[in-house]
């Protein structure tokens, strides 16, 4: 069983598959809090959740906690067309390992592709469900935008060899904000870099959201850039493409 936050059809906002139609399910729970957070009611479990379509209109309302069955038995739980993603977000999905891999082993039949989008804190869950993802978008929290939480960057880095050992294909997200120096973001580099050829990197600039109220500086952008490019990264400079464009 899993407590979600909401259900909903969009265009994938972030990271390689951006465009991409996807079904979102956000699980509810997440052990950090990011300066930049723009789920924050994903924090804590609702006692129901909404599933919306692709127009935004509202399908259903389910009681939380809810099992893969009854997601797997909905009628709108189907692809449309011949390209969608099932997309386990968060919040933190693998708070709920087992749930993330139930339900990833019965949408791959129905014709989804499945991607997990997670802060890269728990490899021994990562294990349960990487035999049944497509992509694995891990998350490299950068301390200056956890408001204190500590460096976690042994777990991402867990995290990311687990994945490209796997051999799934893997992208790995670094959201720049203002605060964000050269070396901050060279350290990291330098953890990540024995796998560079294992995965894409994704450097995004921060949507002003929650704590981080100014975007980031076009020049200060591109030095990062040339930080990345100099450790030979191949890169890809993508920011959430979905806010632009008025979707959730």
């Amino acid at each position: 069983m899993v407590s979600l936050v909401e259900g909903f059809w969009s265009l994938q906002g972030e990271g390689p598959w951006v465009g991409a139609p996807t079904l979102f399910l956000r699980t509810a729970g997440c052990p950090l809090r990011c300066t930049y957070c723009d789920t924050v009611e994903s924090y804590e479990a609702p006692k129901e959740f909404e599933v919306r379509d692709l127009q935004g209109e509202g399908l259903h309302l389910m009681s939380n906690p809810v099992t893969a069955d009854s997601l797997l038995s909905a009628s709108w739980f189907q692809p449309k067309g011949l390209s969608c993603w099932l997309s386990l977000t968060g919040g933190e999905p693998l708070l709920w390992p087992g749930f993330c891999r139930e339900i990833f082993e019965a949408a791959r039949p129905r014709g989804f592709h499945t991607l997990l989008e997670t802060a890269a804190l728990d490899v021994a869950a990562l294990r349960q469900v990487l035999p049944a993802t497509d992509h694995v978008s891990l998350d490299y929290k950068l301390p200056s935008t956890l408001n204190s939480q500590g460096d976690h960057a042994d777990a991402h880095l867990a995290c990311l060899e687990a994945a490209v050992h796997a051999e799934i294909e893997t992208s790995l997200k670094i959201v720049l904000t203002p605060s964000t120096g050269p070396g901050e973001l060279q350290q990291a580099l330098r953890a990540i870099q024995p796998f560079r050829e294992g995965f894409s990197l994704v450097l995004q600039p921060v949507t002003p959201c929650l704590e981080e109220r100014e975007a980031l500086d076009a020049r200060q952008l591109l030095r990062m850039v040339e930080v990345a490019l100099d450790m030979d990264f191949r890169i890809r400079v993508l920011p959430q493409v979905h806010k632009s464009l008025g979707l959730a």
